[in-house]
């Protein structure tokens, strides 16, 4: 297959990783700048009769987790959009697909599963076809 031909091919499927990517990075720091709001959560837990101490330890844990796994969604949407300009330069084969897979687990997308399911397959479907992962074999010009 002609070079010109499988960019042709993974253009959209790659932008779509690309555009997932970019927006799950934008959520990851959104949620670390916004955080818990600790108030209300420990507003909510009070009204549920928690003993204080609990309460204490619940919302410091919160907190916690939230800027753990907001470092990690942001460390993983970067990931897939990486792997989408790769696939945009036919370079990369393997890390397009392991892009193109964490873009379609919704907790690695996030809010972008929406987009990051159908994208994912589609980039699967065409980095699996045999003259496209040829494609990314051969030297650029």
């Amino acid at each position: 297959m002609d070079r010109q031909l499988a960019l042709a091919r993974v253009k959209v499927p790659a932008i779509g990783l690309v555009v997932v990517g970019a927006l799950g990075v934008l959520n990851a720091l959104l949620t670390m700048v916004g955080g818990v709001d600790e108030a209300k959560l420990e507003e909510a837990l009070l009204a549920m009769e928690m003993e204080p101490e609990q309460v204490e330890q619940f919302v410091s844990l919160a907190g916690g987790s939230n800027i753990a796994l907001s470092v990690m969604a942001l460390v993983v949407s970067g990931l897939i959009a990486f792997g989408g300009l790769q696939m945009l330069k036919l370079q990369g084969w393997t890390l397009a697909v392991i892009s193109a897979i964490a873009a379609m687990i919704p907790c690695f997308s996030g809010c972008c599963c929406l987009f990051g399911l159908p994208f994912g397959i589609w980039a699967l479907v065409v980095l699996f076809n045999g003259e496209i992962k040829a494609a990314f074999q051969q030297p650029m010009q």
